[in-house]
């Protein structure tokens, strides 16, 4: 991790702007490893939004009890799924995504 962070400081530090990645890649491998870092980049991004969405309601179940675990929908892997929970994450998801549509990127 510390190597990922210091080559992510360098590159930050040579384009300091959105798209830093696909930018950094470009101008020094070219169009294609920049599409493909890209495409990667936003892959391994989307893969792991599932788990921190779902990872939301251990923190309200933690600090506020049992306060957001009402409709239960099912259990799986030994753990239950509740109403309550899926719209808490659901209602994150959304405010950011709102929050997000409100901002222009600089590219």
């Amino acid at each position: 991790m510390i190597i990922i962070a210091r080559n992510y400081h360098y590159m930050m530090n040579c384009y300091p702007y959105a798209g830093g990645v696909y930018c950094y890649t470009k101008n020094q491998l070219g169009h294609d490893y920049g599409f493909l870092s890209a495409w990667f980049l936003a892959l391994a991004y989307f893969a792991i939004f599932w788990a921190n969405a779902t990872s939301l309601p251990l923190f309200p179940r933690y600090f506020l009890g049992d306060i957001f675990r009402f409709g239960r929908l099912y259990k799986l892997f030994n753990y239950e799924v509740y109403l309550g929970e899926t719209l808490l994450t659901s209602g994150a998801i959304l405010l950011t995504a709102l929050h997000a549509e409100g901002h222009e990127f600089n590219t």
